[in-house]
């Protein structure tokens, strides 16, 4: 055997090219050997492990550390865990849940515990049984053994992981090529309990709780086969339970969920849920409808279209003269002047104002049974007005700082009393807001401008979300409704102030969550001056989104 030839120092050898010999077997096994691979038509080299071959160009392992305790067989499928002694950890995947089903890559050859190997990300991995499966089969991650493959798609609420296909057909030499589909499994969206109707205002569009209409079972699940999935709500609620509820996620599917109106909707309820990868658009609705898609860019599913009903709605104000303080547009609070217990009954507002505001009290301390009662003239949004009505807030079970509001709107002055049970104190007042019409809404945008009448320095705006939550109790004076969403003075910190003649604006967008018209939720815009005629004038301009 000739040796090899060193140059001495100083003088280099440049060869044009090396040539290997094509057409022999493989060679005996030598770490670091690399030779012309016949076979599979490229360079081939061994490393440490003598039984794998790593075809260069047509592969790509990792080497990888076992520590689960046991052998990872050859042919498994893992996903990485951590890392030790510089080495990413090797675990069994296992498609039934997110943690487990980032399968990386399969393993290239038995790597027993607490030993280094090679696992294949990209290529073929051969000596494999695949006898159960013709070539050309789709191998996906099994949801039922850690580790395996099926040529059953997981469904919902597993996740369908495509890893490679079958190239030969063999009990002893079966051959896979391993080309890992989607694996990122944050890139699904999982929904449960989801009932829509035509104009996705049923309980706040997207419910999250269980239905209590009578079920409709899909038995079996609903399964995408095409490449739209069209599910329609036009003969009475349907109510999906079965388990999966909705097998759905191919890359490229669209998913449409519609509800013809209030009564014919669409309900996933209790269940698996509706299950969805990053290329499957989901449409909600039919009329409004809401269009969410996954952004690769920021790693979340985002609304990325919709036709709900936008509007735009104007209220102007001018400083009453020769005062300043607390002032609303939209709406108002009228303040009861003190705290009191309920009795022989405590009179409210003034006698033939046109009020046209709903009563409302907040508890001062928990109520066992106290029954309240507002009495005087209510008025309807039809105009319908009757003298001497009544109307019962049952305060029952509640806690202090709870508020309670009537379904009549009264005008005039109005009487609250004792109608049973034990009193406990209370707050008073009366309220205005805009709720939109009585449906759902989302304030998105929000522009005032104005020209100052005098020097202010204490001037405010704020928008005020009128709802049940964040009342204040206070003994002896009137109660504390929530504060501002956002205010004027909390976004310009310190160039927030007025001067006489000169003109200002705010401008604000993202202002408020579901704002439900229906269940007694609105919006009043808060104004406060600390100098007489501090604006002259002031335009107050939302943008609202029917939702």
């Amino acid at each position: 055997m000739r040796s090899l030839y060193v140059p001495p120092p100083g003088i280099e050898i440049l060869p044009e090219f090396i040539d290997f010999k094509t057409g022999l077997a493989w060679p005996p096994y030598e770490e670091g050997r690399i030779f012309y691979d016949s076979i599979s038509k490229t360079l081939g080299l061994y490393n440490n492990e003598s039984d794998v071959i790593l075809q260069l160009g047509q592969e790509i392992y990792i080497r990888v550390y076992n520590d689960t305790g046991v052998q990872i067989d050859k042919g498994s499928l893992v996903y990485i865990s951590g890392v030790s002694g510089g080495y990413p950890k090797a675990i069994l995947a296992k498609a039934d849940a997110a943690a487990t089903s980032n399968v990386v890559a399969m393993a290239t050859h038995n790597i027993g515990d607490g030993v280094v190997g090679f696992i294949t990300v990209m290529g073929l991995v051969v000596g494999l049984n695949t006898n159960a499966f013709t070539v050309g089969t789709l191998l996906y991650l099994s949801d039922t053994v850690a580790g395996e493959w099926s040529s059953t798609v997981p469904t919902a609420p597993s996740f369908p992981i495509q890893i490679g296909t079958v190239m030969e057909q063999s009990a002893t030499t079966g051959r896979i090529l391993v080309n890992m589909g989607e694996t990122n499994v944050s890139k699904s969206i999982v929904i449960h309990d989801l009932e829509i109707n035509e104009d996705l205002r049923v309980n706040n569009k997207l419910t999250l709780k269980p239905s209590t209409v009578t079920d409709i079972t899909a038995a079996g699940g609903i399964t995408v086969t095409n490449a739209t999935m069209r599910v329609q709500g036009d003969g009475g609620p349907i109510n999906i339970t079965a388990n999966p509820q909705i097998v759905a996620g191919a890359d490229g599917q669209f998913i449409f969920l519609i509800g013809q109106d209030d009564t014919n909707t669409i309900q996933l309820a209790d269940g698996n849920g509706l299950h969805l990868l990053s290329g499957s658009p989901l449409f909600l609705g039919k009329g409004d409808y809401l269009n969410m898609q996954y952004d690769s860019v920021d790693a979340v599913w985002k609304e990325v279209g919709s036709n709900f009903q936008s509007m735009h709605i104007s209220w102007s104000y001018v400083s009453p003269p020769a005062s300043f303080g607390t002032e609303y547009v939209g709406g108002f609070y009228k303040f009861g002047t003190t705290s009191y217990t309920p009795a022989g009954g405590t009179v409210l507002g003034t006698a033939n104002v046109a009020y046209g505001a709903h009563a409302f009290i907040v508890l001062g301390a928990s109520s066992t049974d106290m029954v309240v009662r507002v009495t005087g003239t209510s008025i309807t949004n039809a105009g319908v007005r009757v003298a001497s009505d009544t109307e019962d807030i049952d305060t029952s079970g509640g806690v202090l700082n709870d508020y309670f509001e009537t379904t009549k709107k009264w005008i005039g002055q109005i009487t609250i009393s004792l109608q049973s049970g034990t009193g406990v104190a209370i707050n008073d007042g009366l309220c205005k807001y805009w709720n939109n019409w009585g449906t759902d809404f989302r304030v998105t945008g929000l522009d005032i401008k104005g020209i100052a009448g005098a020097n202010d320095t204490g001037v405010n705006f704020g928008l005020i979300y009128h709802n049940p939550t964040g009342w204040t109790f206070n003994s002896g004076a009137p109660c504390t409704p929530p504060n501002p969403l956002v205010s004027f003075q909390g976004d310009y910190d310190t160039e927030y102030q007025l001067v006489v003649d000169e003109p200002f604006s705010w401008k604000r967008i993202g202002l408020t969550p579901i704002i439900l018209g229906n269940q007694q939720q609105g919006i009043i815009g808060l104004i406060t001056t600390s100098a007489n005629n501090a604006i002259r004038s002031l335009n107050w301009d939302y943008v609202i989104r029917a939702d």
